[in-house]
Formats: C-alpha cells, sequence, structure tokens
C-alpha cells in the first residue's frame, strides 16, 4: 500500500507536471525485472520480436538503470524467458502499480511507446497492452498526454539527425 506522502506527490505531479519524488528504487532488481518484463510483453504481444526492439529494450533498460550492455542483455533474455501469461501480468501491473510514483508510471508509457515504434509498426496487441498498463497503472488522461508528448518530442530530434 502506497503511503499518503506518496500519493501526495502523485497527486502534485498529475496537476502541475512537478516532480517531488525524492527518489526511485532503479537499483533494485527486482524492479528492474518487472519494467524488464513489461518492456518484453509489450514486444512480445504482436507473436514476434523483431531486433530493433531488443535493441531498444536493451537501450532503455541501460539508460534507465545505469547498466552495461551486457547486463542490460542478460536482464531482457531472463525477461523474455520468464514472460508472464494472463494471470502473471496482472500480478506485474499489481506489482509495478504499488511501486511507481506517477512520473515512474509516465516515464515507463515512453518507453513502451519506444519499444512499440521500434520496428516501424504499431501492431494492435502492442496497443492492446499499452491500453491494458495505462488502465492497470491508473495513468490519468493528462499523464498520458505529456508521456505522448515526450515520446513525438524525441521523434522529432531522430527525424532532424537522419
Amino acid at each position: 500500500m502506497r503511503s499518503w506522502r506518496e500519493k501526495l506527490v502523485d497527486i502534485v505531479y498529475a496537476k502541475t507536471g512537478l516532480s517531488l519524488s525524492p527518489g526511485d528504487k532503479n537499483a533494485d532488481r527486482s524492479f528492474q525485472f518487472a519494467v524488464a518484463t513489461l518492456l518484453a510483453l509489450i514486444a512480445h504481444s504482436d507473436g514476434s520480436v523483431s531486433t530493433e526492439e531488443v535493441e531498444r529494450i536493451v537501450v532503455i533498460l541501460r539508460k534507465k538503470f545505469q547498466l552495461e550492455a551486457g547486463t542490460a542483455l542478460e536482464l531482457m533474455t531472463s525477461a523474455f524467458h520468464d514472460l508472464p501469461g494472463r494471470r502473471g501480468a496482472k500480478d506485474l501491473f499489481a506489482e509495478l502499480n504499488q511501486v511507481l510514483n506517477l512520473q515512474q508510471k509516465e516515464d515507463l508509457a515512453v518507453e513502451m511507446l519506444e519499444v512499440i515504434a521500434a520496428d516501424g509498426q504499431k501492431e494492435a496487441g502492442e496497443m492492446r497492452i499499452l491500453a491494458q498498463t495505462v488502465f492497470n497503472l491508473g495513468i490519468p488522461n493528462n499523464v498520458m498526454s505529456r508521456a505522448y508528448d515526450r515520446y513525438f518530442r524525441t521523434r522529432q530530434g531522430r527525424s532532424q539527425i537522419v
């Protein structure tokens, strides 16, 4: 159960976009595995996983958790090996919902959008998992709008570089 302080931090973030979070759990291996599993789940939701999706997940894990490439690859491989079924996905959502604050949920939504777009195809299964995640994590519409804005800003920067 989240404390009243954590809930207050979420309310301020939802209304203003300002982060009052004192820190995060990025060093916690079970948290890292939960995030990797969700990213693997969305990549696999269309029935296959592309090389681009694997590369994107490794980049996200390296950046998010400050991991070496080999460690991020091992984490991702373990996540793909242990992909949850429908019941396990409910447990994964419940676990993430307990430990993520609203800003971290927004960050996760942006990362999921990056994985969805990695292979240049947005499949129905991927969008379904995104919608389930948004619903199960209770991500408000305004926070999801910020996630989309952040995602599209990074896409604009990539197209200008190429």
